[in-house]
């Protein structure tokens, strides 16, 4: 029988108000759910590693006892949660690069869905892909629900389901129709061909016809809309804000071309630049490859050893 339900939710802390206010729009999804959520607090490993005179690696000494402060204050804060939602909440600090740590919990734990606070960037921030929130989303074996710090989400009833004739544009309704129903939401689909590329239109419209198929099976409450232009990202943000839209979905894929690294990629313009929760939901296939190349012609990113801000 198919899983309707989200079961675990992974929630990276780092105590900030971003990060706090991602636990709580996990919360209302856990409880809607009936999921548990671990909580996850990772100590940067480059603060406290330094080079001795003979050249070795070394770790602060101060290290252990930080370590247990920081678990002192996750389990305070899990019994909070615990208390006050009813929810099952475990907690766990680890050490390392913070992109990479949330990438390997969320795959031994088998989550099923990350949730993490995110600011946008702006300026010669989004030239580079060093965020990690982005890295994540690039690395991670699960969907990843990045949350914008500067409003509370409790419920989506408003959906924005982007298509565009990329390889697995439509695997990503059998994730988000878990939300969706739990939501009751309303669904808005807006297909999507960029100018100059109208041989895919074929392509488009048999996901649209896919789409309608499936959104009628499950009595889902929608509205379709189809866009031509050049930028269809920007497109996807100003119908967002137009529909009063709560929730992104989108399908996030490796846009590692040359141009897309000056003028960022699909899925970090989207992440950075919305003002509501986005659930980004990487292909099967993408998962399962571990050589070759993406829709673009690009080489498969490899899970990247670097640090940020969510």
């Amino acid at each position: 029988m198919e899983n309707l339900a989200i079961n675990t939710i992974l929630v990276p802390i780092d105590f900030s108000t971003i990060s706090l206010n991602a636990l709580n729009t996990a919360i209302s999804i856990a409880k809607r759910q009936n999921a548990r959520i671990t909580l996850l607090h990772v100590i940067d490993s480059n603060s406290y590693m330094y080079i001795t005179a003979d050249g070795s690696l070394s770790v602060d000494f101060t290290l252990d006892s930080i370590i247990k402060d920081y678990q002192h204050k996750q389990d305070v804060l899990s019994d909070s949660v615990r208390k006050s939602h009813g929810i099952v909440v475990d907690s766990i600090v680890t050490v390392g690069f913070i992109s990479n740590e949330i990438v390997k919990v969320a795959f031994e734990r088998e989550i099923d869905l990350i949730v993490l606070g995110t600011h946008g960037v702006s300026g010669i921030r989004e030239l580079f892909l060093g965020s990690n929130a982005y890295d994540v989303i690039k690395n991670s074996f699960c969907p990843v629900l990045t949350v914008p710090d500067d409003a509370k989400f409790d419920k989506f009833s408003r959906v924005l389901f982007p298509v565009r004739p990329v390889h697995g544009a439509l695997e990503k309704y059998d994730f988000a129709r878990k939300i969706i129903r739990k939501n009751k939401s309303q669904l808005f689909v807006l297909g999507l061909l960029e100018e100059g590329k109208e041989e895919q239109h074929s392509t488009l419209k048999e996901e649209m016809g896919a789409l309608s198929e499936k959104l009628e099976a499950d009595e889902v409450d929608s509205s379709v809309f189809f866009y031509y232009g050049e930028s269809v990202a920007k497109e996807i943000l100003h119908n967002a804000d137009d529909l009063r839209i709560d929730l992104l979905v989108i399908t996030a894929t490796l846009d590692f071309t040359i141009r897309d690294f000056f003028i960022g990629p699909f899925t970090q313009q989207i992440v950075n630049h919305a003002k509501v929760p986005v659930l980004s939901i990487r292909p099967v296939p993408a998962l399962e490859e571990e050589s070759g190349e993406d829709e673009d012609g690009a080489e498969d990113f490899q899970m990247p050893l670097m640090t940020g801000t969510f």
